[in-house]
């Protein structure tokens, strides 16, 4: 059963905490739905308007408190140091014309720029996924290559903030799995390459894990990348 839900769902509230924080009141707030498709659209025009600056998006949250709209992005530079001080207030104005369109009320944007790609599961898809695109190598051959960069880092620290305060995560696992239709076969079936190495239990509540779950669109259909990053905490 655990290798079909989500591995953080269960895990929210009593390890992990939730990705966006909404304090509202009143009939407007109702649509609690509707926020949420809202959410994952607003990710999608990220994904692309910030892979088209040389920019690869880690995380987003979205803090709304007062009819106040705060959106703290979490990227990584392709090119490092390509981003003056001034270039990134163009670039927050610009994507503050976007939201603008979904939000009527004031909109902030903060940036926070990560050093490697290897520092979350998020980070790492979408790394991925840049790398399909301008196909520099086969599905099967970028699956390899980076999956022998993240068993290097097994046992790498980081710092994070859950339910009971700071803590500091050791990594000891590494897990992705890729699935779909992504060349070409006579049979036209969908094919699977998966890759794991280390502690990769999904059934303890006290584990800390990291996933992420992206779509990959080609000519030959729809494939589904999937990175885990299980962790313990120190």
């Amino acid at each position: 059963m655990a290798q079909k839900i989500n591995p953080l769902s269960f895990r929210l509230g009593a390890l992990q905490l939730w990705t966006d924080t909404l304090q509202k009141y009143g009939k407007i707030f109702t649509p609690y739905v509707l926020i949420n498709y809202q959410k994952k659209q607003i990710n999608n025009v990220f994904i692309h308007y910030l892979r088209s600056k040389e920019l690869i998006l880690d995380d987003t949250k979205v803090i709304i408190i007062n009819h106040r709209v705060t959106v703290n992005i979490v990227c990584l530079e392709l090119k490092k140091n390509s981003l003056t001080e001034r270039k990134k207030l163009i670039l927050a104005e610009e994507l503050r014309k976007i939201l603008s369109q979904w939000f009527n009320s004031l909109v902030f944007i903060n940036f926070y720029f990560k050093k490697n790609w290897l520092s979350s599961a998020a980070l790492t898809s979408n790394y991925i996924i840049i790398l399909i695109d301008r196909k520099i190598n086969t599905f099967k051959k970028t699956l390899q290559d980076n999956f022998r960069v993240l068993k290097n880092c097994v046992g790498i620290k980081k710092v994070v903030y859950y339910r009971k305060g700071v803590a500091t995560l050791i990594l000891k696992g590494v897990k992705i799995y890729l699935s779909g239709c992504f060349d070409i076969s006579r049979t036209q079936m969908s094919k699977t390459i998966k890759y794991n190495f280390g502690l990769l239990s999904l059934t303890k509540v006290n584990s800390y894990i990291e996933y992420s779950y992206k779509e990959i669109f080609t000519k030959y259909g729809v494939c589904s990348l999937r990175v885990w990053f299980f962790y313990e905490i120190e």
